[in-house]
């Protein structure tokens, strides 16, 4: 009888999250890579708003972000700065018994007026 077709581990995505892998997902261009991205709001400028926004998000076996949400907010504005930053970002991702797999990670996206 003919063998069904197994699903390639290389395309077929894992589900499931993990919190810690073998292998952690790491930022292509390092957390400044991050920071370069960041368009610091004008009003938030203005209003001398700072601190430090944390974003949570997934890393996808493709190195892409997804299910970006704010952990610790510090204005709209700064929060929406720092998810927009965090969507640009490519990450390689999590690699668990040799295979990418999703993982959660977060960031810290710091907001300072020089």
């Amino acid at each position: 009888p003919p063998v069904p077709p197994q699903p390639d581990p290389a395309v077929e995505a894992p589900s499931e999250v993990i919190e810690i892998s073998e292998i952690s997902p790491e930022i292509i261009g390092g957390l400044a890579g991050v920071q370069a991205r960041v368009t610091y709001p004008r009003f938030d400028r203005e209003v001398g708003n700072q601190g430090t926004v944390v974003v949570r998000f997934v890393v996808e076996p493709t190195g892409e972000p997804s299910t970006i949400e704010v952990a610790r907010s510090v204005t709209p504005g700064l929060d929406a700065a720092a998810v927009a930053a965090v969507q640009q970002t490519r990450f390689t991702p999590g690699i668990q018994n040799g295979r990418p797999v999703r993982v959660r990670m977060a960031l810290p996206v710091r907001f300072t007026i020089r």
